[in-house]
């Protein structure tokens, strides 16, 4: 669906009905739809929410649903959708000037007509070549580098922010649906720097605060803070020798799956200067003055074994007084609690789980997974 106005023609168009939510098994779709629930209550939507894990199970909930949906579709020239000539050609048209026709003409005619049809030969290969060559440039243009688009929490979150109705919980759930992308590496990191820093005007504009304030939060408030952490899966929860064998980018530049690898896991560790006893017990449980030192330790050593990328952009959140989780933390727990293998609960149960999980009275997703 192309629209120009994401306000008048969907929104406000949808505000008035009662909505069909089809919502995909994925982190960034679960923002997004806590992001819409959260504006339909506003406005007193009601709503029908349906997860699908698949096009076989969004083709079954269409067919059930069929006679109530209806596709919105709108297309403007400044949408720079590209036209259809420009990217198809129609076989019939190079048939009907690919037969010679033949007649009772003069042969002195005859020679001009094939004369003149051999130069418009050329030129219709010539203009074809050229139209080939332009799709190809547009189709570059188009899929170079990446196959997902702006997070799905990110474009409804500029919605509620576009209706003057986005709040701290609406951020952090695009913040964390952004983030889904990055960790399963469905966008480049170009995009995600894009993006973060997008959200980050957005965060300053949320959690500005004097010292006055900042010396009476009260216990239910949650704050959301720009900060650069380290490329490692859940190691504030974990040992760090766990999360430097979870987290694919160590994994894949160790080469954990070999003895060389393992070899080499040992020896970054060694050139950090960490006692093994230390870094295979938690995070939380290790010495206060490693602890302190633990980023820069990490970071330099990374330098020197070739992980140049081992600091990112991130975002963390405090419910009140309680432990901060960053973005990427959550991700995981949400994807652990929707993906879970226990047989007692169903597809959906889990799905009902995860996105509960988001919400804040449940204190963040992480407080939700035994780890």
């Amino acid at each position: 669906m192309f629209v120009s106005d994401f306000r008048k023609e969907f929104y406000e168009v949808v505000q008035s009905q009662r909505v069909l939510l089809f919502v995909a098994s994925d982190v960034d779709a679960l923002c997004a739809c806590k992001i819409l629930q959260a504006l339909f209550q506003c406005d007193h939507v009601q709503y029908t929410l349906v997860p699908v894990s698949g096009w076989q199970e969004l083709e079954t909930a269409f067919l059930e649903h069929k006679e109530q949906i209806k596709l919105l579709i709108k297309q403007d020239d400044d949408l720079e959708v590209p036209a259809y000539e420009d990217i198809f050609r129609d076989e019939e048209e190079d048939e009907e000037h690919s037969g010679n026709d033949s007649d009772g003409s003069e042969p002195s005619e005859k020679r001009t007509r094939l004369e003149e049809e051999i130069v418009e030969q050329t030129m219709r290969r010539r203009q074809r070549r050229e139209w080939e060559a332009r799709r190809r440039d547009i189709l570059f243009d188009y899929e170079q580098y990446e196959y997902h688009g702006t997070s799905s929490a990110m474009v409804m979150f500029e919605l509620a922010w576009m209706l003057s109705k986005d709040l701290n919980d609406m951020l952090w759930w695009a913040i964390v649906g952004l983030t889904d992308q990055w960790v399963q590496d469905k966008i480049t990191q170009m995009k995600y720097v894009t993006d973060v820093g997008v959200l980050q005007r957005h965060v300053s504009r949320h959690n500005h605060r004097n010292e006055d304030e900042e010396n009476t939060l009260s216990v239910d408030c949650t704050r959301i803070s720009f900060e650069y952490d380290l490329r490692l899966v859940l190691y504030q929860h974990w040992s760090l020798h766990d999360s430097l064998c979870n987290t694919s980018y160590t994994a894949a530049r160790f080469k954990l799956w070999s003895v060389h690898g393992q070899k080499r896991l040992q020896e970054f560790l060694a050139d950090m200067g960490l006692p093994l006893k230390q870094v295979k017990q938690k995070f939380q449980a290790m010495d206060i003055s490693l602890k302190e030192n633990l980023r820069e330790m990490i970071e330099e050593s990374a330098n020197k074994f070739g992980m140049k990328d081992m600091r990112v952009q991130t975002f963390s959140i405090h419910f009140g007084f309680k432990h901060k989780f960053l973005a990427s933390d959550v991700v995981f727990a949400t994807m652990s609690l929707m993906e879970s293998p226990e047989k007692d609960g169903s597809g959906t149960d889990h799905f009902i789980q995860a996105l509960d999980s988001l919400s804040r009275q449940r204190t963040g997703a992480a407080n939700c997974c035994p780890w």
